[in-house]
């Protein structure tokens, strides 16, 4: 007997099932998508003559009555954009007139706010004036509330059009909406211009990005994106094709490296991204898909596997400054994730990333650092936030229940990522930050120097460590992994880069007496900056107290480095979840990272180590032995399927790394088989398809 999955108000119930397929059983979990507190912030009212929606912004625990900042207002553009989207998707999910109507109040509100020259101001006054001078309200520019109010425009247009209702309202939007887009036009006066950070070429200020920043921008895509497909309007074409082309080159790092292939919050400072709204990925995949550009789609690909998914295993990352933090979490954090997650999944087919989005939304549901439901599905209400210290934030403003409804009916509007909300995390083994500057003095002088930004870079903790010539530390720190077979880690520091010839400035890293690393901090031509570097190789650390060694080590005693953390990495990321019906789903990410041979296996004569992936078809196999040798892999029959000889293998080293697919192969159970003089090694490891 399975229950049903009721989206409802007070008025109205709609019926959608979730049901989960497992070991052919049938599951299914209750769920209410409550739409009585959005309401609840909605109120009409008379402006100008006419009758408009506004949505209050805070409401607070314990009584929820509405509290309003003295001095912006009671309504803004901001929330009211996003309360639209809500509204309609509900709106095309389920018919609902009551959610149209509302969504078009609200739309009639953004309308009585732009002004004549396309723009838009954000907050009224309790007597519904125009609040037309505050820092968060003005019309100076082309600015974040206008971003999303395009979107908001854009979206109710191509939905309309579509569903083919609202003929004059949706003529009305268009006009306002190419109002809006041709003040954008003017403000994006330096187009395909790029200035020089540091030493990396970024979309210039004032402006290129809408705001300096990628974030508001992505919106105004989206919004510009969905007008086009319906439009084909020439001005929504050049606000697209200029934004999306600076968003999708803003970007660097990759997987291995700083700063992970994300799109930074702002130019120029490519420290610094936020998850508050952060849609650039997902607004990359909307246009991509609309305009058919394989860059852009591709520019999003990097993110969400490069980024997104060391968000997906830590969990409760929430910024890049450069240090990772993790602070409050909230539901204008997540939604964008999740939509990003979902959308490539829809675009590629591969349920993976959908997947990844419906158990990225079980935070909603309790799966997050407090244990707590963020959706209170008797009332309506999503909290404002988890907090950095495991409690949650009782209040229930409109933008985390607008942001909430977006991101929530993301996933459960979707077949296979509704599958996944119920599911819980059961294990995993994130990375660990080390502070430097809390160490014990081997030898010399170091020094602990407060410092809270560096051109451009905050510090953690607002502290960091310099070394000079003779000078050495200890740092202890503790490793609680709960997976036995996943016990290889490495190492990132963040530190300052010296502009003085290579080599004149580095630390000698050595880890628990043993394995030792060099990592040069000099050779900058650009002035001295902040920067995170992985050290290459890997090594070996069981549970418990470990310690780390850094010494000056560099060719010039009077130059010094400055450390701020190092983070302990590990090489496979592992998060267990469990599902309703105690199902458990193994998820690992693998860092690929140069293999030093020495590092890797260092005690042992021959070893191997296998983590398959089954949702992505390959297993990532690490090995060491002596040459000659040999690793071949069978399948359950005793079929051989893969062989490599260590004369296929170049250079001298003796430990590797293979990347193997399985698409030709059925699932099942493989051996994977390592001989090496007189020693063997013998691994199963399951494949499912």
């Amino acid at each position: 007997m399975f229950s049903e999955l009721n989206i409802k108000r007070d008025f109205v119930v709609r019926k959608v099932l979730i049901l989960v397929l497992i070991f052919q059983k049938i599951y299914a979990q209750s769920l209410n998508i409550n739409l009585a507190h959005i309401d609840y912030l909605v109120e009409k009212v008379l402006m100008g003559g006419d009758t408009v929606a506004i949505i209050h912004i805070y409401s607070n625990y314990p009584d929820y009555r509405y509290v309003h900042p003295a001095d912006e207002g009671i309504s803004c553009v901001d929330d009211a954009a996003r309360a639209v989207i809500a509204y309609l998707m509900y709106y095309e999910k389920f018919r609902d007139e009551h959610s149209l109507n509302q969504a078009k109040l609200l739309l009639k509100f953004i309308l009585k706010m732009q002004a004549d020259d396309g723009g838009f101001y954000n907050f009224v006054y309790s007597d519904l004036t125009i609040n037309k001078f505050g820092r968060t309200s003005n019309n100076d520019t082309f600015r974040w509330w206008a971003c999303r109010a395009l979107w908001a425009m854009g979206y109710a247009y191509n939905l309309f059009s579509k569903l083919n209702i609202e003929g004059e309202f949706k003529d009305t939007l268009a006009s306002r909406i190419e109002k809006a887009l041709s003040k954008a036009i003017r403000t994006i006066n330096k187009s395909d211009i790029y200035d020089t950070f540091i030493a990396w070429k970024v979309p210039a200020q004032g402006y290129w990005l809408l705001e300096n920043g990628s974030d508001a921008s992505a919106e105004a895509v989206l919004g510009a994106s969905l007008y086009y497909e319906i439009s084909k309007s020439e001005r929504a074409r050049w606000v697209v094709e200029k934004l999306c082309k600076a968003i999708s080159t803003y970007q660097f790092g990759d997987v291995d490296d700083f700063p992970f292939g994300v799109h930074p919050s702002f130019t120029p400072n490519i420290y610094i991204w936020h998850s508050w709204g952060s849609r650039q990925s997902y607004a990359l995949l909307v246009a991509g898909k609309i305009f058919n550009n394989f860059e852009w789609i591709e520019s999003a690909r990097k993110e969400i596997d490069y980024f997104y998914k060391r968000m997906f295993f830590s969990f409760d990352l929430t910024d890049l400054k450069p240090y990772p933090d993790r602070g409050d979490q909230i539901n204008y954090g997540i939604a964008p994730i999740v939509q990003a997650f979902v959308e490539y999944g829809n675009m590629t087919g591969d349920t993976t990333y959908k997947m990844m989005g419906g158990l990225y939304a079980s935070w909603w549901l309790g799966n997050n650092i407090a244990g707590k439901s963020v959706y209170d599905t008797s009332t309506g209400r999503f909290y404002d936030a988890v907090k950095r210290d495991g409690s949650l934030n009782l209040n229930a403003g409109a933008e985390s229940v607008v942001e909430g409804l977006i991101g929530l009916q993301t996933v459960l509007y979707d077949e296979v990522a509704s599958k996944y909300i119920f599911y819980k995390t059961k294990s995993d083994n994130s990375y660990k930050i080390i502070e430097a500057e809390n160490f014990i003095t081997l030898s010399g002088n170091p020094k602990k120097v407060y410092v809270n930004e560096f051109n451009w870079a905050y510090i953690s903790k607002n502290y960091l460590v310099e070394l000079r010539g003779g000078d050495a530390i200890r740092v202890k720190f503790y490793i609680d992994n709960v997976y036995d077979d996943l016990s290889y880690y490495t190492l990132y520091f963040q530190y300052r880069k010296r502009s003085v010839p290579s080599g004149y400035a580095g630390i000698k890293v050595v880890i628990d007496s043993v394995y030792e690393f060099n990592l040069d901090m000099s050779g900058s031509t650009y002035g001295d900056y902040i920067w995170i570097d992985k050290i290459t190789g890997v090594f070996k650390l069981s549970n418990g107290e470990h310690t780390i060694d850094i010494f000056f080590n560099g060719s010039s005693n009077d130059e010094f480095v400055w450390i701020d953390y190092f983070i302990v990495q590990p090489i496979v990321e592992r998060k267990v979840f469990i599902s309703p019906s105690g199902r458990e789903l193994n998820l690992e990410r693998v860092l690929i990272t140069k293999v030093e041979g020495r590092n890797l296996f260092e005690n042992e004569a021959i070893d191997l180590e296998i983590y398959p992936n089954p949702f992505n078809f390959e297993a990532n196999i690490f090995y060491k032995a002596r040459k000659p040798f040999s690793l071949k892999i069978y399948d359950i029959m005793g079929r051989e399927i893969f062989d490599l000889t260590s004369s296929a293998v170049q250079g001298e080293g003796n430990s590797g790394i293979l990347k193997l697919r399985f698409d030709s192969f059925s699932s099942g159970v493989y051996f994977c088989l390592l001989k090496s003089f007189n020693h063997t090694k013998i691994k199963k490891f399951v494949m499912l398809k």
